[in-house]
């Protein structure tokens, strides 16, 4: 495993995404993510929405209440959707 991901919502575009946080077992910070980002032998995106490329308005997604980040209603699971 070469990446970590988290789970957050782009505020942006308005997607449950997940975003790569960590590299080989260590957790970045938002600054040191940007660093790593301009370093030129890194591919990964870190701290960025996979979707718009947002580097701010991400926040945490309550795994718990799981709201919809469009509308902040309840968000169930779609049994029939693809795994």
């Amino acid at each position: 495993m070469i990446a970590v991901t988290d789970t957050l919502i782009c505020c942006m575009c308005k997607n449950v995404v997940d975003v790569c946080v960590d590299e080989y077992g260590h957790t970045y910070t938002r600054e040191e993510a940007l660093q790593k980002k301009k370093d030129p032998g890194s591919s990964m995106a870190f701290n960025s929405c996979p979707r718009c490329e947002s580097k701010r308005n991400l926040t945490k997604w309550n795994k718990t209440r799981k709201p919809c980040p469009e509308c902040d209603g309840s968000m169930e699971k779609d049994m029939d959707g693809i795994v």
